[in-house]
């Protein structure tokens, strides 16, 4: 029983279980916070969504772990590892399910709808890590998907007798589809770790930098060698030399840091922008019933919030810190011939040069990303408390990007743990802080939604505090440091 318990803790990396545990804490909490304040009827069914997604983050990137045991186990061919994984799968599936819906149903929820609803968030996780990229990269678009195709085709919810007749044929179609996977990753001979055609957990046991699971964190040759030629980047190396130190030391650093040209801009992105491209004029179609211009402005802004505010400004702050975390962390010359580049001048102006280079390229970009959500907000006619909200979520994860950069070129970088949390937080409240307010926008807003955004502002006015703390910090670090260039002191007190 004790190998049931601890085997996906044991198989899953340190900052993800940190992450993900988090994660499902934070859900958790929001469901009775939600519980206790909703006046709705239908409350047990809002709870159990919120839960929901705590569960679908933690069977993605926790549960899922226990496929690369399972490889292990085939390779070693030790059968017993085997069904003790199958074995604590079942486990924690039951006990990711029952719980909840005992509690929820003794509140006046319907058992076998929340019971439909959690075990479908459970297997959707699982798909999200387990499918190939190409299919797992649409999971996010589903709600939006549901939303352009409501009077076109309609989904009964949970609170619908029909419900069942989807949900059950849906539920059991997915898990015979992850089990055909999993059989196939576990067995396959060549397993891809990049591409399209791969799955995203066979990249967790990756150790580049702070999580094993970040397509940052991949090595630059070897994310080069997997694309094809049309999504190559085109670099710009213009002006680069010991005239111009800040942008030299850009294409020093590496990954996205290097300077592009436009098209290289948008070829680097592909893989990001791939699906918004694609799915948008359907959804834009669909949605453009008598008013075709405001169905068209609604959603693109609606998509612009939920999918680039939420995800675009949380990674742009991580990858660069991540990027810049690798370049210190690795025991090779990389670092040392950073310090040989001609025309760097004395120490003081090395530092400087470094912060430049480190910090302006995604200050631009979130810059950028700022102000389109801005223009999105004000598209959608939100109202002036929820345009606060949205414009602190981008500008606490500039916040984050000074914190983090900052922790790295101190040279003494906080505990993985420390680290998991601080991120963790960020990425919950610019969630919350873009998908809040839109709930209190139309006829049916949310009768909380303006009680909420308040709470989240002052969450915010914390949080920022917080990190401009550690940023300080961080510098106050990196000016006491003898020269720029040099590793990271990991046994110092942190």
């Amino acid at each position: 029983m004790n190998t049931i318990l601890i085997t996906p803790w044991r198989g899953t990396p340190p900052q993800m279980r940190w992450i993900g545990g988090g994660v499902l804490v934070l859900c958790a909490l929001g469901a009775a916070v939600s519980g206790i304040v909703s006046g709705s009827a239908d409350w047990p069914l809002l709870s159990a969504a919120i839960l929901g997604f705590g569960l679908a983050y933690g069977w993605a990137f926790l549960m899922a772990s226990t496929l690369l045991m399972a490889v292990d186990a085939y390779q070693l061919r030790l059968p017993g590892i085997a069904r003790s994984i199958t074995l604590s799968l079942l486990f924690y599936l039951i006990l990711s399910v029952v719980p909840a819906t005992l509690v929820l149903g003794a509140f006046g929820g319907h058992y076998l709808a929340i019971a439909l609803m959690l075990l479908l968030f459970c297997v959707g996780g699982l798909a999200f890590t387990t499918l190939p990229r190409y299919i797992a990269m649409w999971i996010a678009f589903l709600p939006a998907l549901n939303g352009a195709l409501k009077h076109v085709v309609t989904i009964p919810g949970p609170t619908s007798p029909l419900f069942f007749a989807w949900a059950g044929p849906a539920l059991l179609l997915l898990t015979l589809v992850i089990v055909l996977r999993w059989r196939r990753l576990v067995r396959a001979e060549k397993r891809l770790e990049q591409g399209l055609s791969s799955a995203m957990v066979m990249q967790f046991r990756r150790k580049s930098g702070w999580n094993e699971w970040s397509m940052a964190c991949q090595d630059g040759s070897s994310t080069l060698r997997h694309r094809p030629d049309w999504m190559l980047p085109r670099v710009d190396l213009r002006n680069v030399g010991p005239q111009n130190v800040p942008r030299a030391l850009r294409v020093a650093l590496g990954g996205w840091y290097v300077p592009r040209t436009f098209i290289g801009h948008l070829r680097n992105l592909a893989p990001a922008l791939l699906p918004m491209v694609v799915i948008l004029p359907f959804l834009l179609v669909m949605q453009a019933g008598g008013k075709p211009m405001t169905a068209l402005v609604r959603g693109f802004s609606v998509g612009m919030i939920g999918w680039v505010g939420i995800f675009g400004a949380a990674m742009l702050a991580i990858m660069s810190a991540v990027t810049l975390r690798r370049r210190w962390s690795q025991v090779n010359s990389e670092l040392p011939l950073l310090a040989l580049m001609p025309g760097l001048g004395d120490p003081a102006q090395v530092k400087r040069a470094l912060l430049r280079a480190a910090l302006r390229p995604p200050a631009t970009a979130l810059s950028v990303v700022l102000a389109l959500m801005l223009v999105a907000s004000w598209a959608l006619h939100m109202h002036a408390l929820g345009m606060v909200a949205v414009a602190l979520s981008q500008i606490g994860c500039g916040l984050l990007l000074f914190a983090l950069v900052l922790d790295v070129l101190g040279g003494r970088p906080m505990r993985s743990w420390k680290l998991a949390t601080l991120i963790t937080l960020t990425v919950l409240l610019t969630s919350l802080s873009c998908f809040i307010p839109m709930t209190s926008i139309g006829h049916h807003s949310w009768t909380y939604a303006n009680d909420l955004t308040g709470v989240l502002i002052a969450a915010w006015v914390g949080m920022g505090t917080m990190l401009l703390l550690l940023g300080w910090r961080g510098m106050k670090r990196f000016q006491d440091r003898a020269y720029a260039f040099l590793m990271l002191d990991t046994t110092a007190p942190r």
